[in-house]
């Protein structure tokens, strides 16, 4: 009988650079998966405060070649994160944030590296966010608002903006 190999998870938030709510919920993933598989953090952007103390974690720096001129830095991101899905294998990667979410999708565009996006919140959670009146969302937009205690309260039917 032979051994099955661990499962490798690779856990992408683009910007691990502040101690919040979001970032301390990724650690607790990245522990709770890493007990049970090999669990890895990849970012595009780490500072340690983030990290709330925790030096066991499996966690990495993407690097991003610069000086690519006319290519997007999107493109760019991409292409490291690519680059380096492929030397890991990974099992599964798990977006926990919508930064990186874009170059997730195009790293794994035309690979057989299975993805998800587990987001650690709600557009309608923050104010600055207009994703919310967008008109893809418009036929569920009330809906959505009355669904939750707190968004009616502190959503604005309209979207307090301006085009100046």
């Amino acid at each position: 009988m032979t051994a099955e190999k661990p499962k490798k998870i690779v856990l992408l938030y683009g910007q691990l650079i502040t101690a919040g709510g979001a970032e301390r919920v990724l650690i607790e993933e990245a522990r709770h998966l890493g007990a049970k598989c090999e669990a890895r953090i990849l970012a595009f952007s780490l500072r340690d405060e983030a990290l709330y103390g925790h030096t066991n974690l499996n966690v990495e720096l993407l690097r991003v070649k610069k000086g690519y001129g006319l290519i997007h830095p999107l493109l760019s991101r991409a292409t490291a994160l690519r680059r380096r899905l492929r030397e890991i294998c990974p099992d599964l990667v798990i977006g926990c944030t919508g930064s990186g979410m874009q170059e997730l999708y195009l790293a794994t565009l035309f690979t057989s590296i299975p993805y998800i996006l587990h987001l650690h919140g709600s557009v309608f959670w923050w104010h600055y966010d207009l994703t919310k009146y967008a008109l893809i969302h418009r036929h569920v937009f009330d809906e959505i608002r009355e669904s939750v205690i707190g968004h009616r309260e502190f959503i604005p039917k309209k979207p307090e903006c301006s085009i100046y």
